[in-house]
């Protein structure tokens, strides 16, 4: 249903069948979108005061300079990855369709070297496919979720020369 709620905020309010039948009958199909209003007035809002990731001292071995140094990392971050234009993302999906996500991306550059770790925004969050058996609303309990990204055969066969396309596609 993300799709049709997508479609729905952008202003394509009637359906189909009836479009087509006024249309036909040379009468208007108006459409007083007044969702973007809303969408913009919730995502300014949280915009403004995005909230932040701030690391506390809970468990026996725990300082408070451990914490404030995880801060720093975790404020490094996100500030080179422009975290909050994909927490935004991830809000505004979430405010017009229902679902909204992000990744964070985690690459071995090499092994001397520490990962590198980047957040990224996710523009549609049907390419997402989370555990059906996670129980919480906010799939924090989810033991997988997997991204799907569509490529065509030819990227494909740039991408991994070596391997065999499957023959049902």
């Amino acid at each position: 249903q993300y799709v049709s709620d997508v479609k729905f905020a952008n202003g394509d309010q009637w359906d189909a069948s009836s479009y087509k039948n006024r249309k036909a009958n040379n009468r208007s199909a108006l459409v007083y979108n007044k969702i973007p209003a809303n969408v913009k007035y919730v995502v300014n809002n949280a915009r403004s005061c995005t909230p932040e990731i701030k690391v506390h001292p809970i468990s026996d071995g725990a300082s408070k300079n451990t914490a404030k140094i995880y801060d720093g990392i975790l404020k490094s971050i996100q500030y080179k990855s422009n975290a909050k234009s994909a927490y935004v993302k991830a809000l505004e999906s979430a405010v017009i369709g229902g679902v909204g996500a992000f990744r964070i991306i985690v690459e071995d550059v090499d092994y001397d070297s520490k990962p590198e770790i980047t957040v990224k925004p996710i523009k549609d969050p049907t390419f997402l496919l989370l555990d059906p058996n996670a129980e919480h609303t906010d799939f924090s309990d989810a033991n997988y979720a997997f991204f799907i990204k569509w490529i065509s055969k030819d990227e494909f066969e740039e991408m991994y020369p070596d391997k065999e396309t499957s023959p049902y596609r």
